[in-house]
């Protein structure tokens, strides 16, 4: 496969923007990439014309509320009027006492649709516990779009044996990385937290869900006698092997700790604000040597509104220069995001060069100013420009076509009506 009149945006340091380019790949791997004058490609092959657009790595979107791509359960907390860590708190069990099986297989397929039509090919987050499906049935939705799925359950103290028993033992493979996300963790006893470690040993992809690190350390010392971070690491669970979610309130000592463990930290800006949690700390994470992601949580699968929020958020309450923000959007949309997907799934992501994985985006031009322009780019600047100008019509994942013209290439016209039919008839 040839894709040519393209823009290309490598996310590699030694050619990062190649105006007029041409990408070949083949059997999974890219085999050349470059500018369309300097590049012959290996003959014959399929070529696109991809119409003055812009090619990109597909994306990693490190932290996705997959289970609300249906039923607005944010909106249905806002009318509660109910905010900062409740309102996660909140979520969760509204979340769960309103989701059931089929409910959460449909969110989580109509979940991979929007974030293939936003460039995405690699899904990380939680979903609602059910006993009604199974991790098998997550693996087949991901063998069955052509994605990389790394999602599971929710975890509380009422439900942690249940899913040992039932997510602890599934194998990985290369498409689908079983995760638990586990809350309350202030809570536990020694027992139970000891328990958690028997997920890790299995090489899940295991998530600590702290919203205010304050809180639960200090819930921790009057309940046990000890800090939580003391407890998590006397049991063994502030390790590479796991990661932390939203993460707030950290204090100095937290943010060394979890830096030094080689831990990642994924934040969702929006869902922070949405939940009146948010303080500005991604530039101070960032700045310890802290492994942050970034996620579209809550409110929808676009990345790159996302990262749009740090601009505005960093201006606000950081009052940081503009290079400051720049460096925070590459680094943990375009850089910490990738090595999380390598993590997990083992493969050369994140950049488009030779040897690569063809994880690829095709975005075509909303008007006739397509690529002009685009060598001296900011990464800001260029999340912003493609926002505007730009529509993703085409995505590979390992060389496979999973998205169409906007649609989900691995399924019929018949799945996908059925599968928008059985959506509309939910009663909820």
């Amino acid at each position: 496969m040839i894709i040519r009149n393209v823009a290309i945006l490598t996310n590699d340091p030694k050619m990062r923007i190649i105006k007029n380019g041409i990408v070949q790949f083949k059997q999974g791997r890219i085999l050349k990439v470059g500018h369309a004058d300097e590049v012959k490609p290996e003959m014959p092959d399929k070529v696109i014309d991809g119409k003055g657009g812009m090619v990109l790595p597909a994306m990693v979107n490190a932290h996705y509320s997959i289970y609300s791509s249906i039923v607005d359960y944010p909106g249905r907390i806002d009318v509660e009027n109910v905010s900062g860590v409740n309102y996660f708190s909140k979520l969760i069990d509204v979340v769960q006492e309103n989701s059931w099986g089929r409910l959460i297989l449909l969110s989580t397929m109509l979940g991979v649709i929007r974030a293939l039509q936003r460039g995405t090919t690699t899904i990380f987050g939680p979903i609602p516990y059910s006993e009604d499906v199974q991790p098998k049935d997550f693996k087949e939705i991901a063998h069955h779009f052509g994605v990389n799925m790394s999602i599971g359950p929710v975890v509380n103290k009422e439900n942690l044996m249940t899913v040992l028993n039932s997510w602890g033992t599934v194998e990985p493979d290369e498409l689908f990385m079983p995760a638990i996300y586990i809350t309350d963790l202030s809570s536990y006893t020694e027992e139970e937290l000891s328990e958690i470690k028997f997920f890790i040993t299995r090489n899940l992809n295991v998530n600590l869900v702290i919203f205010d690190m304050k809180l639960d350390n200090d819930l921790s010392l009057s309940r046990w006698g000890e800090q939580l971070t003391e407890r998590l690491l006397e049991n063994g669970l502030l390790v590479p092997e796991c990661g932390i979610t939203y993460g707030g309130n950290f204090s100095e000592t937290d943010m060394d700790i979890i830096a030094s463990r080689q831990m990642f930290v994924t934040k969702s800006i929006r869902s922070e604000m949405l939940a009146g949690t948010f303080s500005p700390n991604i530039a101070g994470l960032l700045g310890r040597g802290i492994l942050v992601c970034l996620g579209s949580g809550l409110l929808d699968a676009d990345l790159f509104s996302e990262s749009q929020q740090i601009l505005l958020t960093e201006r606000f309450y950081g009052k940081f220069d503009i290079k400051v923000i720049d460096y925070e959007i590459r680094k943990t949309l375009f850089d910490n995001n990738f090595r999380i997907a390598r993590r997990f799934f083992d493969r050369k992501l994140g950049a488009l060069k030779e040897g690569a994985s063809a994880d690829i985006v095709l975005a075509v031009p909303k008007n006739d100013i397509g690529y002009a322009n685009l060598e001296d780019l900011t990464t800001l600047r260029f999340v912003m420009r493609f926002s505007q100008d730009f529509k993703i019509e085409n995505v590979w994942n390992q060389g496979e076509l999973v998205l169409e013209n906007g649609k989900p290439a691995k399924l019929s016209e018949e799945e996908l009506n059925n599968l928008y039919d059985e959506i509309r008839k939910l009663e909820l």
